[in-house]
C-alpha cells in the first residue's frame, strides 16, 4: 500500500515530500497496519485458537 501511494506521486525522496503528500504516507501505513491486524484478530477468532 505505502509503495502504490509512493509510485503514484512519483517521489521516493522524502525529503521532497510536501507536507501533505508526507502525512497522506503515514496515514497509509497506518491504515494497512490496523486493518492487517483486524484481519489478523479475526482470523485468530475464526480459528478458535486458546492464546
Amino acid at each position: 500500500m505505502v509503495g502504490e501511494y509512493v509510485e503514484s506521486i512519483g517521489k521516493s525522496d522524502l525529503r521532497a515530500f510536501t507536507l501533505v503528500e508526507f502525512l497522506t504516507l503515514v496515514e497509509v501505513a497506518v491504515t494497512g497496519y490496523l486493518d492487517e491486524r483486524a484481519r489478523q484478530d479475526e482470523s485468530a477468532k475464526l480459528n478458535d485458537t486458546p492464546f
